[in-house]
């Protein structure tokens, strides 16, 4: 029975085959050797939504605010904030330093690695000022993370996640 299966099997796939090749279906490129067509938007052409800034590339269409506008305008943020996971502790950061929890640092997807921010708990009304090492969160909703000094500054010891304002400090 299992052997007749895949003998009807076997013949259906000989037979698609021989029919697209009679019918003049072409194959795909990576098939038949050929090389496969830049899509649109890769390779040596940057798509419009797309900038460099000192070699980082940033996207402008999925509501991330650029770095550097970040700064120089002032632009406040809203959203949720959580603490590093207590596995990074000793852990590289996306800029080189090694992640120690006794810090007041965290991680943002939007403000450029080394500027400052003053981050304020918005149930609490408590604020800390924090230097950004790393990027992320990766959660939807939450635009910071902060190291556990900094969320115990601002009250998040029993939760953990808080709602907050993230405003960046102009270097002086």
């Amino acid at each position: 029975m299992r052997r007749r299966f895949l003998a009807v099997c076997t013949a259906a796939a000989i037979v698609s085959a021989a029919g697209a090749a009679v019918a003049g279906v072409p194959r795909p490129p990576h098939h038949s050797g050929e090389q496969r067509a830049a899509k649109p938007g890769k390779g040596a052409h940057a798509p419009d939504h797309a900038a460099a800034v000192r070699g980082t590339r940033f996207r402008h269409d999925r509501g991330v605010v650029h770095p550097e506008q970040a700064v120089m305008s002032g632009v406040v943020q809203h959203g949720g904030a959580s603490v590093y996971s207590p596995g990074l502790v000793g852990q590289p950061t996306a800029s080189g330093r090694r992640f120690r929890p006794t810090e007041h640092v965290a991680a943002s997807k939007s403000l450029p690695l080394g500027s400052t921010a003053r981050v304020t708990n918005l149930r609490t009304g408590r604020s800390a000022v924090v230097e950004v090492v790393d990027r992320g969160p990766y959660v939807r909703g939450r635009i910071i993370d902060l190291s556990p000094a900094a969320a115990s500054a601002l009250g998040m010891d029993r939760h953990g996640i808080a709602y907050v304002m993230v405003e960046p400090v102009p270097a002086r």
